[in-house]
């Protein structure tokens, strides 16, 4: 169904423009990256804020849509991604500050995007869509890990106690590449 792809794929489009604004501001705001050296970067414009509750919007605009062309699962999907996506960085709730960052950036790019495009399609989800969407949302994370690498100062210094900071540097490489390695030799 191209409506339905193109849709939810316009949506994901206008979430990740709003996770990577907020993410963006709020570090700004937070100091994150400029620990070491303010000078280093300039605060972020209040005009990023918008930018991401503007696409925020449009998701949201998007989940209205599919939900009323396809049914009540699609909500359920986008108000749970979108509180993901919303609170990764902002207030009240960080997930990045709590240490549950990376498992929210597993469970949002692998099992809810996979099951929610296999439910777009399909109108139903399966056990077996669950298992393989584990092996993104495991890559994802590993990706997630490995970034936080190189901030481990910086993000300990203003309070992000994510899985980095939490387990050390040392212990986080070995949760990368374990993570990393749920990719490998995965039937074709």
């Amino acid at each position: 169904d191209a409506r339905a792809f193109w849709s939810g794929l316009g949506g994901v489009a206008f979430a990740i423009i709003g996770v990577e604004a907020f993410n963006e501001y709020f570090d700004s705001r937070m100091g994150t990256d400029r620990v070491f050296d303010p000078e280093d970067h300039a605060p972020v414009s209040d005009a990023v804020l918008w930018l991401g509750v503007a696409a925020f919007a449009g998701a949201l605009a998007v989940g209205g849509y599919l939900t009323l062309r396809e049914g009540w699962p699609v909500l359920v999907i986008a108000v749970l991604g979108g509180a993901a996506a919303i609170f990764y960085e902002a207030p009240p709730i960080r997930w990045s500050y709590r240490g549950l960052g990376e498992m929210v950036i597993a469970l949002s790019y692998g099992p809810a995007m996979v099951l929610g495009s296999l439910y777009l399609q399909t109108r139903r989800v399966s056990l077996g869509a669950l298992w393989a969407s584990l092996v993104p949302g495991f890559l994802i994370m590993a990706l997630a890990v490995v970034n936080a690498i190189p901030d481990f100062h910086q993000d300990r210094l203003v309070g992000k106690r994510n899985l980095v900071v939490r387990l050390g540097r040392r212990r986080a490489v070995w949760l990368y590449v374990a993570l990393a390695s749920t990719g490998l030799n995965q039937p074709t």
